[in-house]
């Protein structure tokens, strides 16, 4: 992992702050990291900060502070390279692997060499991270997906059904309940979320 990091301009009034070459937990702790650090300084000009698997996009008011100014804000909020990770929330979502609802297990299971059920083991006893939320509003990128689990995306996209989750690579995709569409990419479809509003928090991690 590299230990530097970039400041790219985005426009006139957005920086992006970018970090290593690919997607990795000690990379995305950074990101996270910096977000919380720019927040906490309440640094005047700061719109809003949006988090993603390798960089960090920090919105500004160019009327307020200026591009260079913040960049070197940002430097001097920059956290180490091995930077501990925040204690987090917990989230359970409830989820349902039933045929009926789940119509890429069997193919998942196949592919992985494994029973349905030691697919539902792997995939229900993984705690996943939330690296960014993107293309639909609320929609979560969690990571890391088993590695026997891990596959490309389906030859052929298939409508995804309300609330599924699908997996794509390393990660995991839960689609938020009201919305019925065809996934772009064709990733596999492994279970279904009953209900966003069946979402608990449980303690900090």
């Amino acid at each position: 992992m590299t230990t530097e990091y970039r400041i790219l301009p985005a426009g006139d009034t957005a920086l992006v702050v970018e970090f290593g070459g690919g997607i990795d937990r000690a990379v995305s702790t950074r990101v996270l990291a910096l977000a919380q650090r720019l927040d906490e300084a309440r640094l005047d000009g700061i719109v809003e900060t949006v988090p993603t698997f390798r960089s960090l996009m920090v919105c500004f008011d160019p009327l307020m502070i200026s591009a260079a100014a913040l960049a070197e804000r940002i430097g001097d909020l920059m956290p180490p390279v091995e930077a501990a990770a925040a204690p987090g929330r917990v989230w359970r979502l409830p989820a349902c692997y039933d045929a009926r609802l789940a119509p890429d297990l069997d193919h998942i299971a196949d592919r992985a060499g494994l029973s349905p059920r030691a697919v539902v083991e792997r995939h229900s006893a993984t705690a996943f991270h939330v690296y960014m939320l993107g293309f639909l509003p609320g929609q979560a990128y969690l990571g890391d997906v088993p590695a026997e689990l891990a596959f490309a995306r389906r030859p052929t996209p298939r409508p995804r059904k309300r609330g599924s989750t699908s997996s794509r690579r390393s990660f995991a995709m839960p689609s938020p309940p009201s919305t019925s569409i065809t996934d772009p990419a064709g990733a596999p479809s492994c279970s279904a979320t009953i209900s966003t509003r069946l979402l608990t928090a449980g303690p900090s991690a």
